[in-house]
């Protein structure tokens, strides 16, 4: 092994490379988590607000549908 200034290079490549691979673990994870909180925050509409079509006029009911385009 090649020794530069007291230090083997190869290993500290090694460990190098070994760091990045684990960054790159903990980011892949971290987007797939994400991406499984977006899919299940945006099942939510707001056409399934059961106070909104229950079918009594109050004027609350009237600017809820008037925001959701009804």
């Amino acid at each position: 092994m090649t020794k530069a200034n007291g230090g083997d290079i190869y290993e500290l490549l090694s460990k190098k490379k070994g760091e990045r691979q684990k960054e790159n673990r903990i980011i892949e994870l971290e987007k797939k988590v994400v991406k499984k909180k977006l899919r299940t925050a945006s099942a939510e509409t707001i056409d399934n607000i059961p106070y909104i079509n229950d079918g009594r006029r109050t004027w609350q009911r009237q600017i809820l549908k008037a925001i959701r385009g009804a």
